[in-house]
């Protein structure tokens, strides 16, 4: 079989794509976070040593941090495939205990060890992750330390809905066929130095660090969706090399995309050539800043694919890193997160 026909029948399209119960999943990450708030919080506060923290501490206290939960990560028993989001749940607990300290040590650093509440460890990851916080009740500390346990409750299960939607919910890609361990490693590392970020905007009142919410209409998530499709195959063909372990991660994005069954299939078809012709809107990425960032983490991934990270595609992703005007400085910071 020549690599045109293995691609072609790689490319076969499936109606059906085998994805997990999100919902299940949701609801469980949620439960899970709920009970180990109550512990990390008051291990936190029982510790009396955090209370000599300063700002000089904050950098060795995120590489602490970063480095537990690449432990735990690299010792991940994640599988490749649908259900890796299963078998991902006890890596993520443990790695998001330890980003919850991270956020209650990095308070005590900058002073601010009164206003800490269980609300505040919920509502960083919460905004690291996309979802919408509002800083301003945080900064002022009001109302937040007497938060009935269904509040908490409830905020617990919105960070669960947002990992699932905005990371976990790609995973199904990412574990295809990259191991597992491989991936949890990176994402801890990202998703630490992003909630360190969140951290250090809210104590050090420094708005600059801290995410934008970004919400968009049913219409643009698609029309993103799409874009993401044809740059990732764009991505593919810049070193005329089409790997068959790329291929595998694009085309669960294609099947699973909202769009009409034509345009799946014409995708499709890009995919599989070595000098698709696509008109790329890369705009709509300058509006959504969160979304570029975390579409470089998909490309990076994609690039390391057939284990190269080969030049061209670096600099594909720098390129599209200055079209979108993402910071470049990020986009490295990226690249090496990966390849560390």
């Amino acid at each position: 079989m020549t690599l045109r026909q293995k691609l072609g029948a790689m490319l076969t399209f499936t109606k059906k794509p085998q994805i997990p119960n999100l919902g299940k999943i949701q609801e469980e990450l949620g439960n899970k976070f709920f009970g180990i708030l109550d512990n990390t919080f008051k291990e936190r506060v029982k510790d009396s040593s955090n209370s000599q923290l300063t700002t000089d501490n904050v950098d060795d206290l995120v590489n602490k941090y970063i480095k537990k939960n690449v432990l735990i990560a690299t010792a991940s028993s994640a599988i490749p495939g649908p259900l890796a989001i299963f078998s991902a749940i006890p890596e993520l607990v443990s790695t998001l205990g330890n980003q919850m300290s991270m956020t209650y040590d990095m308070g005590c650093a900058f002073d601010k060890e009164q206003t800490l509440s269980k609300d505040v460890l919920l509502d960083v990851p919460i905004a690291a992750f996309g979802g919408s916080v509002d800083f301003a009740a945080l900064k002022d500390g009001k109302d937040l330390l007497a938060s009935p346990s269904t509040a908490l409750l409830t905020k617990a299960k919105s960070l669960g809905q947002n990992m699932v939607e905005k990371h976990l919910k790609k995973s199904v890609i990412k574990f295809v066929p990259l191991g597992g361990p491989v991936v949890m490693a990176y994402f801890a590392k990202r998703n630490t130095k992003k909630i360190a970020q969140v951290s250090t905007g809210l104590f050090g009142d420094d708005a600059s660090f801290l995410p934008k919410n970004e919400t968009y209409s049913k219409k643009v998530s698609t029309l993103l969706e799409v874009e993401k499709i044809k740059i990732c195959i764009d991505l593919i063909d810049s070193d005329d090399d089409i790997d068959d372990r790329e291929i595998a991660f694009i085309k669960p994005m294609i099947e699973g995309a909202a769009i009409p069954y034509h345009q799946k299939q014409q995708l499709l078809k890009d995919a599989q050539n070595y000098d698709s012709q696509l008109n790329i809107n890369y705009d709509l990425f300058e509006e959504y800043p969160n979304e570029a960032e975390r579409f470089v983490e998909d490309l990076v991934l994609l690039a390391m694919r057939d284990e190269i990270f080969k030049p061209i595609e670096r600099s594909y992703i720098l390129e599209f890193c200055q079209f979108v005007g993402m910071d470049r400085n990020l986009a490295i910071d990226i690249i090496n997160d990966a390849q560390a």
